[in-house]
């Protein structure tokens, strides 16, 4: 049953109805693909506000003005479904908040759904006979539930790129397991057809958690950083120089210099402030606000294994450049260039080795 229905624009002054609207479903319609970049920032701006009132289960307290009473906030207390056109750009973290239904044109049966419609008292009616069927079965529900949240949870765990995945899964199947239950108690369904459409169930939810962590993966800030770096290389926007032959590359014009690769480490040695300023803009451009700050970002790529630890396990090192120390982010030159096979002084293969030009940029 829907309790209530806002529009996805106005949502920031509906918090409230986040906290009212208590075991039961709130509706928010629709986030579609802005047509200005401000009017984007705005959208994507409430979605991350969404997903955090729902995903986290947190309000944020103030203290009053007397300086001892704390007021304490209105956090979400049920469940939210949201219907768009497209996804808003978010953090990983955010993403992995929720469960992404893609629904494409002859997902739906209409013929169904009219007589659906057609015959929408009975809905009202189903939706009574269930509420008081876990009523009647509320201690044996409440006992089993923990132990089958980490059992599906469990089950459901399958690398997938975030570990707030697997519990969205498990806890969906637990309340569609209720439900097929129920359906069989009253004999609308046969055991037999229960038990296939458990199984029907939980492969279309696996499925839906498959596709929500490769879009997850993509909401990295590790891999979001490198897509971008990569990006602006093939754009020749930015360029590296060789470390061991540097002394005679010339500049370049109209592509900013980000740093430095190691032919011999197979390492590359960036600019921090440079190589970052670059990547925000890229992303800027397009609309789409990159997760973190400079210094989170680096913490990330160190946490996954993508960036090279200096002095006391600092993350920037210091190389000798022209007799001085220069400061950089060490990373892996396979994360810089893309996995494809190169030829130093050239990692296209375009073009035959030349030792007398080493700058990685495309011609």
């Amino acid at each position: 049953m829907i309790s209530s229905l806002s529009i996805f624009k106005i949502f920031i002054n509906d918090k409230n109805k986040a906290f009212t609207l208590k075991d039961t479903l709130f509706a928010i319609d629709d986030y579609y693909p802005s047509q200005t970049l401000q009017e984007g920032k705005k959208m994507d701006a409430v979605a991350e506000s969404l997903f955090g009132l729902y995903g986290d289960r947190q309000a944020r307290s103030r203290m009053k003005q007397d300086g001892q009473t704390v007021k304490m906030g209105f956090s979400a207390r049920g469940m939210c479904i949201v219907t768009g056109e497209s996804f808003p750009n978010m953090a990983e973290s955010r993403t992995a908040r929720a469960l992404i239904i893609e629904i494409a044109r002859g997902d739906i049966d209409l013929n169904l759904l009219s007589k659906i419609q057609n015959n929408k008292e009975q809905l009202s009616f189903c939706m009574k006979e269930y509420i008081q069927y876990v009523i009647d079965n509320y201690k044996n529900i409440k006992k089993n539930c923990k132990s089958k949240f980490i059992e599906f949870r469990n089950k459901a765990n399958q690398d997938f790129a975030h570990g707030k995945i697997p519990e969205i899964i498990a806890s969906e199947y637990m309340g569609i397991e209720l439900f097929l239950e129920f359906a069989n108690n009253k004999q609308a369904i046969t055991y037999e057809k229960m038990q296939q459409l458990k199984i029907e169930s939980w492969n279309n939810l696996i499925k839906a958690a498959q596709k929500q962590s490769m879009k997850t993966e993509e909401n990295r800030t590790d891999n979001m950083f490198f897509r971008a770096v990569q990006e602006l290389l093939e754009s020749s926007k930015i360029y590296l120089k060789s470390y061991q032959n540097y002394k005679t590359e010339p500049d370049r014009s109209f592509a900013t210099f980000v740093g430095y690769y190691d032919e011999e480490k197979q390492r590359c040695y960036l600019l921090p402030n440079v190589i970052f300023n670059e990547v925000i803009k890229f992303y800027g451009v397009q609309g789409i606000k990159f997760p973190g700050n400079e210094l989170s970002t680096w913490k990330y790529l160190k946490e996954e294994g993508r960036l090279f630890s200096g002095e006391k396990d600092r993350n920037k090192t210091r190389k000798s450049i022209c007799g001085k120390l220069v400061t950089f982010i060490e990373v892996m030159e396979c994360d810089v260039f893309g996995a494809e096979e190169r030829v130093y002084g050239d990692y296209l293969n375009k073009f035959p080795v030349n030792p007398e030009n080493h700058s990685k940029i495309y011609q």
